[in-house]
């Protein structure tokens, strides 16, 4: 796997950072997440972003840590949703507590849509009852176009988050 130093430019965050740049074998362990439950390897990728969240300037701490949401269909076929579980982890190791704070009101999903599709981002809507905080760290797997992290902070802002961050294992460069 190849570190990926740089950060990332994604829409509506303030800054956004991943682990490693997706090639084959980042690839392989992330499809381990998320199709074979790997926990293991959950682990492994949470201890890098919150590594990498721990390098971070203070202002871009976190009061809350929550995830781009999987679909329900994908989630109930899998039995977890796999972001949360990476947010969890992360959460855990910087002593912050983590929450879904958005949901999907879609069915469909980025995995395998072309260039256009995956643009239109997914539909995410705040859920109900949620107070969002000042500053939020948003988990997901894979950064491919930004439209799934930019979608996701958009969510975050309307809500009242007025520092938004990043955080993804891998990102397709």
């Amino acid at each position: 796997m190849t570190r990926h130093e740089s950060p990332i430019v994604v829409a509506g965050l303030d800054y956004c950072r991943s682990a490693y740049r997706h090639d084959r074998i980042s690839g392989v362990m992330v499809s381990a997440v998320k199709y074979r439950n790997d926990r293991a390897v959950v682990g492994r990728f949470a201890a890098e972003l919150a590594h990498i969240a721990a390098l971070w300037p203070s202002e871009s701490g976190a009061d809350l840590i929550t995830w781009v949401p999987t679909t329900r269909a994908r989630c109930a076929a899998r039995g977890f949703d796999h972001s949360a579980l990476l947010a969890r982890g992360v959460a855990r190791r910087l002593g912050v507590k983590a929450r879904g704070l958005v949901s999907r009101s879609d069915h469909g999903h980025q995995t395998g849509q072309d260039r256009t599709g995956r643009l239109a981002g997914p539909h995410l809507a705040l859920r109900r009852g949620i107070v969002v905080p000042r500053r939020v760290i948003v988990v997901d797997d894979v950064i491919t176009t930004g439209a799934s992290m930019a979608a996701t902070a958009a969510v975050l802002r309307r809500g009242g988050a007025r520092w938004v961050t990043g955080l993804a294992v891998t990102h397709r460069v």
